[in-house]
């Protein structure tokens, strides 16, 4: 057993193949990265070919509701940017610039974190979007306005609803075959 742990983790396995072998051999950190590679790169499930189907096997329906599940999120969090926070009294934003603030916001959303989020290919992580709007300049929008804007948005859980999503998937699957508790060792 040890053997096979240790040579298979040298492997650079696609994650369907991955996730086989992790439930095949009771592997839950297996499972784990298969679902995040999946999530990564295999997250378009007309793009699965049979032997993926095949591979994947009784975890196929959970994988499909997650993945459903995501691109719902990805385009409702794409259509309607977050709403930008109102300056309070003791900030120095000018409440006469916040309207521009507004529509710099909502024109950077739709023109920039939401084409990425609604990418074909390689869409956005949710739990990456905080961070393409911190790297993202709003030419326009005051830096106490931007400043306001990544705090409420770091506050928000709906952000991590993918991290949360691919979890609830690994626990799913571990149920589904049986994994339960640490992973085997690899020591003798």
């Amino acid at each position: 057993m040890k053997y096979a742990l240790n040579g298979i983790t040298e492997l650079k396995l696609q994650p369907p193949a991955m996730l086989h072998y992790a439930q095949s051999l009771r592997i839950r950190s297996w499972v784990q990265q298969a679902v995040e590679e999946l999530f990564a790169s295999y997250s378009r499930v007309r793009d699965w070919t049979d032997e993926d189907f095949m591979l994947l096997g009784r975890s196929v329906p959970t994988l499909v509701r997650a993945f459903d599940a995501l691109q719902y999120q990805y385009r409702r969090y794409a259509a309607v940017p977050p709403r930008m926070p109102e300056p309070d009294l003791l900030s120095s934003c000018l409440s006469s610039k916040h309207d521009t603030c507004k529509r710099v916001w909502t024109d950077g959303w739709c023109k920039k974190i939401a084409r990425d989020i609604l990418h074909p290919v390689t869409p956005l992580s949710l739990s990456k979007v905080v961070d393409l709007v911190i790297e993202t300049p709003f030419p326009g929008m005051t830096d106490c306005c931007k400043n306001n804007l990544v705090t409420s948005l770091s506050e928000l859980n709906a952000f991590q609803f993918d991290v949360h999503l691919r979890e609830q998937v690994v626990e799913e699957i571990c149920r589904l075959h049986g994994i339960s508790g640490p992973d085997p060792t690899l020591s003798t």
